[in-house]
């Protein structure tokens, strides 16, 4: 593409958009329950929100449910069956 060939933007600001690698990291606790709802591991990491499925998924396999919350006491994830003594999830 050659100079002449850009055609003007109806706007004087050039927006660019770069790809990176950089992962945003924060701390998450995990916690697997059993069937009965008894806490069986608790985990803390310091990931990206990616990285939290895997853990979760794992705990859960070995123990039935797992769930993520942040620093803040938020939910941000779980995986495998709630047990019924732990309530329902109130999401806020």
């Amino acid at each position: 593409m050659a100079q002449g060939d850009l055609q003007k933007s109806p706007s004087p600001f050039i927006i660019r958009v770069y790809k990176t690698n950089l992962k945003i990291m924060f701390d998450y606790k995990i916690i697997a329950y059993n069937k009965l709802g008894k806490v069986q591991e608790t985990e803390n990491l310091f990931c990206s929100p990616d990285e939290i499925n895997d853990v979760m998924y794992t705990m859960s396999e070995q123990f039935g449910y797992a769930e993520a919350l942040d620093t803040m006491d938020t939910h941000c994830g779980e995986y495998g069956e709630r047990p019924l003594s732990l309530g329902e999830r109130r999401y806020f």
